[in-house]
């Protein structure tokens, strides 16, 4: 048997060679991460820049016309395109982050998203993150008159008007190469950016941060049950499967006035079976400090933030001896955040986030059940 080492760029399965011929149109597709993000970008921006002019050109004639809310943006673009100007304000550069999407459906996939790369590579990570977000609000749309290639700019209000495309997802490379404090910082853009996306964009977050999954599950969450089920519906017509539960998953809410607890106390005095507390510690608990006698007697759940869920039982759980005690006796879980001098404080359950407390209560209701 021949072992192959493990490489940076490349996934282990594909690290022994090609196990199936694929088109260089089809390869093109293949999305990378942090994990395994391929190749660097190495072209300069000024290349990238002349690519996109030339793409125009051939493909998309911008023309005034569309909503009045985007016109100023509108005319300042036509004016950037006619002096072929590289470095423009973020609105014009929101405009012809959008003229990309009429690019992808008539350029080849391997071309990639020129603009894209000319906004990171002149202005930075961060930046060229926060102008696809304003791109999503913006849809092309075919202009009356001769011109095959003339296209007005819309407001894209109900997210449907213009999906999200390759030209959206070609910024997941740069987010895959990204230094870690700037990729953390586009991920808090996009929790920000959430709230106030449609629906039917907010899975675009998701695609270009798989390794940050907790935002998925984030998104999944704050989904409304219509959104739900058209998911649904789209992922049984393509014969999906989730790995785990995402879309489907339960929501749960605090009743009024829990918000000013420091603690879940609806499960007190609650009797489980042991085996089912252990296995919150495959789903993201950890084990407290052993108590006397090198016992277990509480378990804990990173919050984010600095914040934690700590839930005790009784009679606790030997070391080495799990099985000695069938079933356990539960306390409140408890929200701790850090205090002075390593000491830790109670905080209210308001101070976390919804999504966040509709996962714990879902650990909670799954083991109790």
């Amino acid at each position: 048997m021949r072992v192959i080492p493990p490489s940076d760029s490349i996934a282990p399965w594909l690290a022994a060679g090609a196990l199936a011929d694929m088109p260089p149109e089809l390869a093109a597709h293949a999305l990378p991460s942090r994990r395994y993000p391929g190749p660097p970008f190495c072209a300069t921006s000024r290349e990238r820049w002349v690519l996109f002019l030339t793409r125009m050109r051939e493909n998309c004639t911008l023309q005034a016309g569309g909503d009045c809310a985007h016109q100023p943006a509108v005319i300042d673009t036509i004016e950037r395109l006619a002096k072929r100007r590289q470095l423009g304000t973020p609105e014009t550069d929101a405009v012809l982050l959008a003229m990309e999407k009429i690019n992808e459906k008539r350029r080849p996939a391997s071309e990639g998203c020129p603009f894209l790369d000319v906004l990171v590579a002149d202005k930075g990570l961060p930046y060229a993150f926060d102008i696809m977000l304003r791109a999503q609000r913006l849809c092309l749309e075919p202009a009356a008159g001769p011109d095959k290639n003339g296209y007005e700019v819309h407001a894209n209000s109900d997210g449907a008007r213009q999906p999200y495309g390759i030209t959206d997802l070609a910024l997941r490379a740069h987010l895959a190469h990204a230094p870690q404090q700037i990729w953390e910082q586009c991920v808090r853009m996009a929790r920000d950016a959430a709230k106030e996306l449609h629906a039917s964009t907010r899975p675009l977050l998701a695609a270009l941060l798989p390794d940050a999954p907790e935002l998925a599950n984030e998104l999944a969450l704050h989904l409304a049950p219509a959104d739900v089920a058209a998911f649904a519906r789209l992922f049984a017509d393509y014969e999906l499967l989730q790995p785990f539960v995402q879309i489907g998953r339960d929501t749960h809410l605090l009743d009024d006035g829990e918000e000013k607890l420091h603690a879940l106390g609806c499960w007190y005095g609650e009797v489980v079976p042991t085996g089912s507390l252990l296995g919150l510690l495959e789903q993201g608990w950890r084990r407290g400090p052993m108590q006397d006698g090198g016992v277990l007697r509480e378990i804990a759940r990173d919050l984010g933030g600095g914040y934690a869920a700590v839930l005790g039982f009784e009679p606790g759980i030997p070391a080495g001896m799990p099985g000695e005690n069938a079933q356990q006796t539960l306390c409140s879980v408890v929200i701790w955040r850090p205090g002075e001098a390593g000491m830790r404080n109670s905080a209210p359950l308001s101070s976390l986030d919804a999504a966040v407390v509709s996962e714990l209560i879902g650990d909670m209701a799954r083991v109790c059940a």
